[in-house]
């Protein structure tokens, strides 16, 4: 029998641990701030999520899956998909809430 074949890499050249410590670099750069893809005047808010065992910045809105072709950005979100998907969410009526959701009510906010 033939050993399977290796996993294909996103960057074949760089080892494993290259490869997480520029992703890992890449987030602590993003830390607190937005970003734009490319030369994009669009500016995205940022998630973290697990890419390949590493913690990486990524638009919350999946305009791209790359942290690499992100660049740092201190202005307003203006991404308007961003802006839904981190505004204020709101329970509609007999609707029960999401335990640990923030939920605006008629007067204050309120933490459920």
């Amino acid at each position: 029998m033939r050993d399977p074949e290796p996993p294909l890499s996103l960057f074949p050249d760089e080892g494993e641990e290259r490869r997480a410590a520029r992703l890992h670099g890449r987030r602590a750069a993003l830390a607190g701030v937005n970003a734009t893809v490319g030369g994009s005047d669009v500016v995205h808010g940022l998630v973290d999520l697990h890419r390949g065992g590493v913690l990486v910045a990524v638009p919350a809105c999946g305009a791209t899956a790359d942290p690499l072709r992100l660049e740092r950005n201190t202005g307003p979100v203006t991404c308007r998909r961003c802006l839904h998907l981190q505004g204020p969410h709101r329970v509609p009526e007999g609707q029960l809430p999401i335990p640990g959701l923030v939920v605006y009510g008629e007067s204050a906010a309120v933490k459920r």
